[in-house]
């Protein structure tokens, strides 16, 4: 099954946002001077904006990647015509 570029793009920056606001909330713990709710609505700042930066970004990319790359499967291989 071949998900579609904007499905594939989406999951990539929404896991980059996530994985961003993770960092986030682990760098805010680790200096520990921050309250958890001040740490959370930093986490979804953080999450939104990457995910505003990179929504335009990696789904373009996505899209050219596909592109270039051709289709698998039900390819006729060797046989003569």
């Amino acid at each position: 099954m071949r998900l579609s570029p904007a499905i594939l793009g989406a999951c990539i920056y929404l896991g980059l946002a996530l994985a961003a606001a993770l960092t986030f909330i682990g760098l805010a713990t680790g200096k520990g001077e921050a309250s958890w709710a001040s740490r959370s609505i930093g986490a979804g700042w953080v999450f939104l904006l990457t995910t505003i930066i990179l929504m335009p970004v990696v789904i373009p990319r996505v899209r050219g990647l596909r592109q270039r790359t051709p289709p698998q499967g039900n390819s006729k291989e060797g046989g003569a015509l």
